[in-house]
């Protein structure tokens, strides 16, 4: 069992002192050795919530007598129980330290008192000490003397003070040499020693009052714990009781209620048909917020503990019928509010509130707001039962954004893969919108931006993934059209910077960018693969050129000529394209396999352009690999624009290819220039 003790006296060690100053001053007399150790433990008059040390004296010697260990504690302490009753003498420094074993070595020599004519049988006092006396010798150890036991040191001097005896501890009185029972004060402290059970520990009735002793017997005053109960003893230490009814007992300055069996009662209680809390810790009647086992409750004074709906302070709060604070949302019809409360009692102020059923806003009252608010430089929206706007919400009949985090949205967003627009005041906009100097078309019907394809007011548009509006030449799909600055798509003959485009009026491929060769309005044109008119040049052979791209190993081209296996193919394929388009069988071109043969041809005939010349579709370009003088390939020119030449080249890593080069590269060996007949090119 446990005793909690509020103003408990703590014992000192001035037996200590005076055992050290006796013995010190006793003389070493030589016939006995013994060892002395003193040792500091726990004593009955130390406070049970914090440790008094005690000493612990014992003495072995090395005699023929027997002699028996004693143990002391801190109620003999030997202040009445001399140490010359053993006369003993030590010789050897002693000290004194707490929670320390000192062993000193001592010559120690135990002496009856001589048995004189004066000494009578029975009880003797012989120089302030008392000896019994059997007729024949004085006692030593533990007797039993009319009905009572005594110890005796070994010298025959009757120990006094606090002895135990039985397994249990009594005090004899150095005066009468009697056990005394009953109120004993030593030390300060109060004691009871009961002639049954010895001195007194726990609760324990006395002349019908009750007391609480602690574990060493001191009587308990104050407050008390002892077995999870908590008592008030009086000075005099008599445990107080209450009654049925509950009457508060004024203990100093406060009130307090006490059962009938003495409990000092806590937690809730009803008084007076009254709810209310006495503090687990001090007893004492607790009023406003009360925590108890994880919840929350309210009291005061007139009420007790609050329960449904009750104000406190200037605020309405409500609790269950048990008085349980009732937490998160709480509606007040009467008052017309919503406040939001924590475990802790608390309300929410001022700030936004996460539930499982969505977000809320409390203002400076505590109280939930609707509608529009600006919260930190950000705008939000509350509907009419307060919860946070997320995602696209109408608010009077116009759409607004509010992202994951509830704050209103403005300018372009991008919403499950989906762009909207929303101005500065958050409102989704529709139709045509230019956007920093992008334009875009939001749908009339749902504000979501167009992509790819579109038809609006019977033009065709173009929207890039982006949701931007094509305009200018635009490639799609591998083809090319034309969007006017308006983003509506042309059709027909174009003009754009200065070079002549045609882009198709038939249905099936509407505005499709026309390259090579086409027959429009009886007329044959030729485009160069950029989609510009040729005005010169040849687009025929070229486009035969092209028809070949991604042919590998050049067979059907050296084949042609009768080889039955590879060669170097590059010139083979200019022949083969050009005897296609029957250059080659009116000696347009000249037919060859060796470059040189070739350039020869051309200067002979005039066509050839040297390095500095710029070249036109289908003229013949030489090339240089080393460079060492010598042309080493040729290709056909599809196209010449901004500084650079396009061609069509066979064997470029044993494929036909497209190929560009800066017009000045040093691996550029010439160009030649055939006379093509105009009925082969365009009209």
């Amino acid at each position: 069992m446990g005793i909690k003790e509020k103003n408990n006296t703590r014992s000192d060690n001035r037996f200590m002192k005076k055992i050290l100053k006796y013995l010190s001053g006793i003389a070493v007399s030589g016939l006995l050795f013994a060892a002395v150790s003193v040792a500091v433990s726990a004593d009955e008059t130390q406070s049970s919530e914090e440790a008094v040390t005690t000493p612990v004296v014992t003495t072995a010697v090395t005699t023929s007598e027997t002699v028996t260990t004693e143990t002391l504690t801190s109620e003999s302490a030997l202040l009445t129980t001399d140490i010359s009753e053993m006369n003993t003498g030590i010789s050897s420094e002693t000290t004194e330290t707490s929670a320390t074993t000192v062993t000193t070595v001592t010559t120690v020599t135990v002496t009856c008192p001589e048995i004189t004519d004066d000494v009578a049988e029975g009880w003797n006092s012989i120089d302030g000490k008392w000896f019994y006396f059997d007729g024949e010798k004085f006692l030593t150890g533990k007797q039993e003397i009319e009905g009572e036991y005594y110890i005796f040191a070994n010298n025959g001097a009757l120990r006094t003070g606090w002895q135990t005896v039985n397994s249990q501890r009594r005090y004899y009185d150095k005066e009468t040499h009697s056990p005394v029972y009953g109120w004993i004060k030593y030390l300060g402290n109060m004691y009871y020693n009961d002639k049954e059970l010895g001195k007194l520990s726990g609760k324990h009735e006395i002349e019908d009052n009750t007391y609480i002793f602690s574990s060493e017997g001191i009587i308990c005053t104050g407050f008390i714990m002892y077995e999870n109960y908590m008592y008030y003893g009086n000075e005099s230490g008599q445990i107080l009781f209450g009654d049925t009814k509950k009457t508060p007992v004024l203990i100093g300055e406060d009130y307090y209620i006490i059962s009938p069996k003495g409990y000092v009662l806590r937690g809730w209680q009803t008084v007076n048909k009254r709810r209310y809390f006495y503090d687990y810790e001090t007893g004492l009647i607790t009023f406003g917020w009360v925590e108890y086992q994880g919840n929350y409750y309210f009291t005061d004074r007139i009420t007790g503990k609050y329960t449904g709906k009750r104000y406190v302070g200037q605020y309405p709060y409500r609790f269950s019928t048990s008085g349980i604070l009732q937490t998160g949302l709480q509606y007040f019809p009467d008052e017309n509010v919503t406040s939001y409360f924590y475990h802790d009692g608390t309300r929410a102020v001022l700030e936004i509130v996460h539930t499982d059923d969505g977000s809320y806003y409390f203002n400076e009252e505590g109280y939930m707001e609707t509608g529009w608010k600006v919260i930190d430089g950000a705008t939000y929206y509350f509907d009419p039962d307060g919860r946070m706007a997320l995602g696209i919400c109408t608010i009077d009949e116009k759409l607004y954004y509010f992202g994951t985090d509830g704050k209103m949205k403005t300018g372009l967003q991008l919403i499950n893969g989906i762009k909207y627009f929303f101005d500065d005041n958050g409102v989704m906009q529709f139709g045509w919108k230019t956007i920093n100097k992008n334009t875009y078309y939001f749908n009339p019907d749902n504000g979501k931006a167009f992509t790819g394809w579109n038809t609006i007011e019977n033009e065709r548009y173009f929207f890039d993934k982006n949701c931007v509006m094509a305009t200018g030449k635009y490639v799609i799909d591998e083809k090319t059209y034309y969007f006017g600055d308006d983003g509506k798509m042309r059709t027909g003959w174009q003009t754009i910077n200065n070079e002549k485009y045609y882009f198709s009026k038939d249905a099936a491929n509407k505005g499709e960018m026309y390259i090579f060769r086409h027959v429009i309005d009886g007329t044959v044109y030729f485009f160069y693969s950029t989609g510009v008119m040729a005005t010169d040049g040849n687009q025929e052979i070229v486009v035969k050129a092209l028809s070949q791209l991604g042919q590998e190993g050049g067979m059907p081209y050296w084949t042609w000529w009768g080889f039955n296996f590879r060669i170097e193919w590059c010139a083979c394929f200019v022949s083969w394209c050009a005897t296609q388009c029957g250059y080659t069988q009116d000696g347009q071109v000249p037919k060859f396999i060796s470059c040189k043969v070739g350039i020869d041809w051309f200067k002979a005939h005039n066509q050839w352009m040297g390095r500095n010349y710029t070249p036109k579709s289908g003229d013949y370009i030489f090339f240089d690999w080393e460079p060492d003088s010598v042309a080493d390939h040729v290709g056909i020119v599809d196209y010449y624009e901004n500084g650079y030449v396009y061609t069509v080249e066979g064997n470029s890593d044993d494929k036909v290819r497209k190929k560009s080069y800066p017009i000045d590269s040093e691996m550029i060996y010439g160009f030649a220039s055939p006379d093509y007949v105009p009925s082969k090119g365009f009209e």
